[in-house]
């Protein structure tokens, strides 16, 4: 019995404009890790902020890399991603 429900075009367009979303921070902090010019991170203060509750934005799904953490490549707070 096929279902009264589908994906429609709204939802998909949803999905679409999160996905743009998420990853124009992760571009941008590419291009600063890249260009060497990376924001200024209080990792102490995120340390804090983060013992309640994580919020990421984007999950980091890659290759083991032990030369660079995904927060220095995409020059992102802790706890913006999810490894």
């Amino acid at each position: 019995m096929p279902s009264r429900y589908s994906v429609s075009t709204v939802t998909r367009r949803s999905v679409l404009t999160a996905t743009a979303a998420a990853l124009e921070p992760l571009r941008a902090g590419n291009r600063r890790s890249v260009e060497g010019t990376p924001k200024r991170h209080d990792f102490a203060r995120e340390r804090v902020a983060l013992q309640s509750r994580q919020n990421p934005f984007a999950a980091d799904l890659r290759c083991a890399d032990s030369r660079i953490a995904p927060e220095s490549a995409f020059d992102s707070q802790r706890g913006d991603l999810f490894d």
